[in-house]
């Protein structure tokens, strides 16, 4: 399917019972490919739907274990990803992409390193002392079920009414913007629930975000967010947050949040709906 198509495409996955194994490998889509699931709609209702349009990556023999590889101005709609090695859906500078109305589940299941909190002071208590920053103090978070990365490129991106669920080390949805890229995200309607902080990987995983934006470098993020729902994200003694935004060096980050519904938080002292770290 992914050699036989051009640039442009629209690729239909046809539903099919849920007995029946999930297209296996992972696709790398060409720019403006349409990659669609068929039949009713899938995010949040996989358990009483008798058929899917699914796919899945179980290796990281092709494309890194992503499910899904996004290229520019790429949609990617409807689809169910049962699990992938890494990532379910993932892009870097591929702006323009559409990422709406898909199920994601059994992200990374390698554990891979992702979202790399950079080092921040840490406060005492004590007015004026803190702790000075260092590599000890930048929690490591797993690779995202969606994730779009930006190093060079300037555009937007939509990531909209997607049911992201059921993960043991994996962040929900990350954006990050490093190097010279100026991205600008529509974040809304989502759902990720039920994601677990990792213990594994190349390096310890300390931390899960629900919704993660980074600015790095001299990048610059813009996001709009409406509407998202981050609930039971954590394990025993995690570092939990619900919406997290981070900068560093010359980064900047606009982030607008709306209607934003955070639940049921599991793990240690440092859980919370918004954490910001500059």
């Amino acid at each position: 399917m992914q050699r036989a198509s051009r640039a442009g495409d629209k690729i239909v996955i046809l539903p099919a019972p849920k007995k029946v194994a999930a297209l296996d490998g992972g696709i790398r889509l060409k720019p403006g490919q349409r990659l669609v699931g068929g039949g009713p709609a899938v995010a949040g209702r996989t358990k009483r739907l008798k058929k899917l349009p699914a796919l899945r990556n179980t290796s990281g023999a092709n494309l890194d274990g992503d499910a899904i590889r996004l290229s520019r101005n790429a949609t990617v709609r409807n689809v169910v990803v049962k699990t992938a090695y890494r990532g379910a859906i993932y892009g870097l500078d591929s702006v323009g992409v559409r990422i709406v109305g898909n199920d994601v589940s059994g992200e990374n299941t390698s554990c891979t390193n992702g979202f790399l909190v950079q080092p921040f002071n840490v406060p005492t208590g004590i007015p004026g002392v803190m702790v000075p920053a260092s590599p000890a103090v930048a929690p490591q978070n797993g690779w995202a079920g969606i994730m779009v990365d930006g190093h060079s490129a300037a555009g937007k991106l939509d990531i909209e009414r997607n049911y992201v669920h059921d993960s043991s080390c994996a962040d929900g949805i990350d954006v990050r913007a490093m190097g010279s890229s100026r991205l600008s995200a529509t974040v809304n309607r989502n759902t990720v629930t039920h994601i677990k902080q990792g213990a594994a990987g190349g390096g310890a995983i300390g931390s899960v975000l629900g919704i993660g934006m980074q600015a790095l470098d001299s990048a610059v993020l813009h996001v709009s967010q409406d509407r998202n729902r981050e609930t039971y994200i954590g394990s025993p003694g995690a570092d939990c947050e619900g919406q997290f935004a981070n900068t560093a060096g010359s980064g900047v980050i606009y982030d607008t949040v709306n209607h934003n519904m955070f639940a049921h938080a599991i793990g240690g002292s440092s859980c919370n709906g918004f954490e910001t770290i500059v």
